[in-house]
């Protein structure tokens, strides 16, 4: 349905104006293909090759791929670096509660991030919980599971700017973050420029 409207879309525009994708052709064509370019031709050739990827791996392996990628808020890429991130945890370790709320962010990461404000913590909190109404629906939890888990409190371990772990010089580097992250010239929003940041394999000196 995705992939119709926003094809309807874009011809309309004239051009490719709205993507959609499909879990494999986001984790091939952030990969594997230029992200800078939003051509037909490009989201032809994701389209392409998401077909020849998914008729060589199983849909648990592709699975597994994307979420070790994905970005998920933060400076996290990936389910492991989202479970140290938020609740200083192996994701092996992580609650029901702690799980669905990692699950949830993938939809929109920057916005949900709960750090970024009250707001947004208590949008993540929903997100979590919608999360397990869909755990509930497709019979993944069990509905006493899903009694206790949406009334859990949501318990983040204390704020740590990533650059406090990674760099010594954090001061220096979180301006530069933040210059970054205002800067229009590397996306047209936020979230673009956040995940190009944190997933695009930029060298900065």
């Amino acid at each position: 349905k995705g992939l119709i409207r926003s094809a309807r879309t874009n011809v309309s525009a004239g051009s490719v104006s709205q993507g959609a994708s499909t879990i494999t052709q986001q984790y091939v064509g952030n990969v594997y293909l230029d992200r800078t370019d939003k051509s037909a031709k490009r989201k032809l050739q994701e389209i392409a090759l998401a077909r020849q990827f998914e008729k060589k791996y199983t849909k648990d392996y592709i699975l597994e791929l994307y979420l070790n990628w994905v970005f998920l808020g933060n400076g996290a890429s990936g389910v492991q670096a989202a479970a140290t991130t938020y609740f200083n945890k192996d994701v092996s370790q992580l609650t029901l509660p702690e799980a669905a709320l990692i699950a949830g962010l993938i939809q929109r990461p920057s916005d949900l991030n709960p750090y970024r404000s009250s707001s947004a913590f208590e949008a993540a909190k929903k997100r979590r919980n919608q999360v397990l109404e869909r755990m509930r629906v497709n019979e993944f939890i069990a509905e006493a599971q899903y009694a206790e888990a949406v009334q859990a409190p949501l318990v983040l371990q204390p704020y740590v700017p990533i650059t406090n772990e990674r760099y010594a010089a954090p001061p220096f580097v979180e301006e530069v973050k933040k210059w970054f992250l205002a800067n229009d010239t590397f996306g047209a929003t936020e979230a673009d420029r956040e995940r190009l940041l944190f997933q695009g394999g930029l060298r900065i000196y």
